[in-house]
């Protein structure tokens, strides 16, 4: 039975017998597709590599969105949900809970803790405090 060692010089070696195999084929395939381009007289637009009269800007063209749009939903019926994306709060979804702060800074400003740090939270990180030195003590 071949050792471990013995083993990984063969897997190294077939490793770059592969590497080798592929480049080959790469290369007979490379110059396939180019002889049969040329012969066809394709372009990059012809075999979908590339947009159609595409022109510097990217995207729709202007009046796509529009015209790509579904026809206008019943009152009431609700647009399907995309993945990953949250449904907007509405006021008829009941009253917002209000989250109590989780921060406190030198002047009494306050933060939750969610959402983008604000400057001032910022400011004193840059000064070398944590946020565990900013935290509200929990009331006992």
């Amino acid at each position: 039975m071949p050792t471990y060692r013995e083993l990984q010089t063969q897997i190294e070696e077939l490793q770059r017998q592969a590497a080798a195999a592929r480049k080959e084929e790469l290369a007979t395939t490379i110059r396939d597709i180019r002889r049969k381009i040329a012969e066809f007289g394709l372009t990059a637009a012809d075999i979908g590599l590339a947009p159609p009269a595409a022109g510097p800007g990217r995207g729709r063209k202007a009046g796509a969105k529009a015209a790509a749009k579904p026809a206008a939903r019943a009152e009431g019926d609700a647009a399907p949900a995309k993945p990953g994306r949250r449904k907007a709060r509405k006021a008829a979804d009941g009253p917002v809970k209000k989250v109590a702060p989780k921060y406190r800074g030198p002047a009494g400003e306050e933060w939750t803790g969610r959402g983008r740090k604000p400057k001032w939270v910022e400011a004193q990180l840059q000064a070398g405090r944590t946020l565990a030195d900013l935290l509200i003590p929990a009331a006992a």
